[in-house]
């Protein structure tokens, strides 16, 4: 027996934390699987992915080809990937992972702490977001 719902995604190991803060005013009620299948990971995901790479925080190579993680649809509810995110906060010189947390979170206690990974900086993304 299935122990999954049907549109469920594999989590990522290359960036594990998701959340549904502000995921939840984007899609606050589960997703249909033809709502998910064709809408969302049909293309939504995948432009959502382009747009992250045009402008210059992350490349090809940092996403699963078939699951980007940037987001992901876990029971039916969307999810945005926190891991991903804070790449934006890493990568770009304007912002920190600090600022982003709170922009997300406030001063909930529950944030799970950026823990740095060896793929994080990339400072030819730096230069591209900087440009």
């Amino acid at each position: 027996m299935r122990d999954t719902w049907i549109t469920d995604w594999p989590t990522s190991t290359r960036f594990p934390h998701y959340t549904r803060a502000n995921a939840g005013e984007v899609l606050a009620d589960p997703v249909s699987p033809l709502g998910w299948s064709f809408g969302w990971d049909g293309g939504i995901v995948a432009g959502y992915k382009n747009g992250l790479i045009r402008i210059g925080a992350y490349e090809e190579a940092d996403f699963d080809p078939h699951h980007p993680e940037s987001v992901a649809c876990f029971g039916g509810y969307f999810y945005i990937n926190l891991s991903a995110i804070r790449m934006q906060g890493v990568r770009n010189p304007a912002a920190t992972v600090e600022a982003l947390d709170q922009a997300f979170f406030g001063d909930h206690p529950d944030v799970p702490p950026y823990v740095a990974h060896p793929d994080d900086t990339k400072p030819h993304l730096t230069e591209r977001i900087d440009a």
